[in-house]
């Protein structure tokens, strides 16, 4: 029993450390949009 809660533990830390880091990652797109002076479309493309 002891393994398969290591492992949920490990699934559940992955999941959250890939949400935070996404959350950080996509509440910088407007700043880096600004600052390559990209419209919205061309980063749309650029997500795409």
């Amino acid at each position: 029993m002891s393994r398969v809660l290591s492992w949920r533990n490990a699934v559940v830390t992955s999941y959250g450390a890939s949400g935070v880091a996404f959350a950080s990652w996509v509440s910088r797109i407007p700043a880096i949009r600004d600052d390559l002076a990209l419209t919205p479309g061309s980063v749309g493309i650029l997500l795409l």
